[in-house]
């Protein structure tokens, strides 16, 4: 699904369409994890019927510094395209991605019935801590005195803990290539240890090799959903 609506996007770019496009594109669960779960469940019709097409729209916008920007919301996937910044096909594919992820724990949670389906255990939860809270919130204030300030709140929304440890897959990914490239031997053991531990917060930024935002702002103001990433993260060195 990935490759189709970055080809609408890159469509758009290349044609200059203009106003707001709206294309459905089909489902496709193959090679998800979750696939048997959804397709073997008594209610996988009622799922089709619900999810099996996914509107896009593509609209133009201006309001972001950056070339495109996603939000998904019951089965519609709207993408806002900035030309003035040019087509970056990663930054198209992460965005894509990212809701994406968010339209599978739509599925998820229908399938199951459950709310929690598609978010992290409920051990490390953090109910009510979401990105929409309101300034004068009771509990904006008591986060405050926990060191915990709006700034890190779309980070530790529950419902953003996998689209962000996506992209922070992606990354460690990236530099520990880069590492190994650059290393060799016994050497290249450690130095993609080191790199690790800068990428997830216990160090401080040496070259190019810095701490990832997300890995950051778990540590600070969520211990047990970053220990959990951190676990998830270490396969890439396996």
């Amino acid at each position: 699904m990935v490759r189709s609506i970055t080809k609408l996007v890159r469509d758009y770019f290349s044609k200059k369409q203009s106003g707001v496009v709206t294309k459905k594109v089909n489902w496709n669960l193959a090679g998800w994890k979750y696939q048997d779960l959804v397709e073997r469940g008594r209610d996988f019709k009622e799922l089709r019927r619900k999810f099996g097409k996914l509107w896009v729209r593509l609209l133009p916008s201006s309001e972001w510094d950056e070339t495109i920007s996603g939000e998904y919301s019951e089965g519609i996937l709207s993408v806002y395209i900035d030309r003035k910044w040019g087509f970056d096909l990663n930054e198209i594919k992460d965005t894509i991605e990212h809701e994406l992820i968010h339209y599978a724990q739509d599925i998820l949670q229908s399938a199951t019935g459950s709310e929690g389906a598609g978010l992290p255990s409920s051990s490390i939860r953090q109910p009510g801590v979401t990105q929409h809270l309101d300034r004068g919130d009771p509990l904006v204030k008591k986060l405050r005195k926990e060191g915990i300030t709006p700034s890190l709140f779309h980070d530790l929304d529950d419902v953003e803990f996998y689209t962000e440890l996506n992209k922070a897959v992606r990354e460690v990914r990236r530099v520990i290539s880069d590492v190994e490239l650059e290393n060799e031997g016994e050497q290249s053991a450690d130095k993609r240890t080191e790199a690790f531990k800068i990428l997830v917060g216990l160090g401080r930024r040496k070259g190019y090799i810095r701490p990832i935002p997300f890995m950051v702002r778990l540590r600070k103001g969520a211990p047990g959903k970053w220990k959990k990433a951190v676990k998830e993260l270490a396969r890439e060195l396996l």
